[in-house]
């Protein structure tokens, strides 16, 4: 019999907001569920320096309707970040990490820097001196690849000679896909890795299985049965190396529904109840808490939240969408789906 459970509550280590009109509709969402996130800072106009994410993280208190929400930044790490951008990140307390994009490998990721050996040994070693977290999109930008190899490429090709370079460094592989990836986070010291509950709950078959499903499409793409059951492996593990993140990423529908869909799932309404149905199924709901609230929270230097969630066994249904001001819509993933667990956020 499903029984209500409590836990502290949770942080998302992976959060992409926007800005303007879909920050405003989708801040909410992440605030019923989440008492802290790290916010991505692939904007069209990149975050590059502290100033440009603190003018990022005052635009999102003004739409956020908890006021004890804590949002923590990221920087963009780009070939002009300098070393005294790297320590200015290490003097501010609100700035936990600088974030690798590939060059074009997802979303607004034109201004990345294409390979690891291009990054600059004195941005990583002031990265290592200030232990700052470099947070990798892991993926190769090399043209030509199968897009279901892209990771594992990544993982031997780039990441592996950058953490050997600088053993110190801190690294959080950003919502791996593939048993690869567990693998070499297992294997590999200072790294952990976030793991979203789209990747969690579906593969490439509910993708791609006789129709395209647009709202299931993100970057890393969906991988084989078999790296999703080594996901639900590692999420349920109780290993400090794997935590939460959803990369919940916005796109309006006539974006996802057209001839070349925008990537990413808006998993922000309904993330928690979607990994405690994940937990649930595989009989580890005790480990929801650890996976969801500490082990990120441990490795990023933090304590945890004061707050409790509550989640009870609740029948609701997920919006069909979500309205913006303009008129546009969002269509969250799992949209019309009725989930059994609701969470409700005890406040302080």
């Amino acid at each position: 019999m499903m029984k209500t459970i409590t836990i502290k509550a949770p942080d998302d280590w992976h959060l992409h907001l926007r800005d303007g009109d879909i920050a405003r509709a989708v801040i909410g969402d992440t605030c019923r569920q989440f008492r802290r996130a790290l916010i991505m800072p692939n904007l069209e106009k990149p975050i590059t320096t502290v100033s440009d994410a603190i003018l990022y993280q005052n635009r999102i208190k003004n739409l956020q309707p908890h006021p004890n929400f804590t949002l923590f930044m990221t920087l963009y790490l780009t070939d002009k970040l300098s070393v005294e951008d790297v320590y200015e990140v290490g003097k501010n307390d609100d700035v936990l990490a600088i974030k690798w994009y590939p060059k074009g490998v997802t979303t607004n990721s034109c201004n990345g820097i294409a390979h690891s050996s291009l990054i600059k040994d004195d941005v990583l070693d002031a990265i290592v001196k200030n232990n700052i977290v470099l947070c990798v999109h892991g993926e190769s930008s090399l043209p030509g690849l199968d897009p279901f190899d892209r990771e594992k490429i990544f993982l031997e090709d780039e990441l592996k000679p950058l953490q050997k370079r600088f053993p110190k460094i801190k690294v959080v592989l950003e919502h791996i896909t593939t048993r690869q990836a567990v693998e070499y986070v297992m294997q590999t010291p200072n790294t952990a890795a976030t793991i979203t509950a789209h990747h969690l709950a579906f593969d490439r078959r509910d993708l791609l299985d006789r129709r395209i499903r647009p709202h299931l499409y993100c970057l890393p793409i969906m991988k084989r049965w078999d790296d999703r059951k080594a996901l639900i492996e590692a999420a349920i593990s109780g290993s400090p190396k794997f935590f939460l993140g959803t990369d919940s990423a916005p796109h309006t529908s006539d974006n996802k529904e057209s001839s070349c869909g925008c990537a990413g799932c808006y998993t922000a309404a309904h993330a928690i109840e979607l990994y405690a149905s994940i937990f649930d199924t595989h009989g580890n709901m005790d480990k929801l808490e650890y996976f969801s609230s500490i082990a990120g929270a441990n490795f990023y230097g933090h304590n945890t939240n004061k707050e409790s969630l509550i989640i009870e066994p609740e029948e609701w249904t997920v919006p069909e969408a979500i309205t913006l001001s303009n008129m546009k819509k969002i269509v969250p993933l799992c949209a019309g789906k009725t989930f059994l667990w609701k969470a409700r956020m005890v406040l302080i």
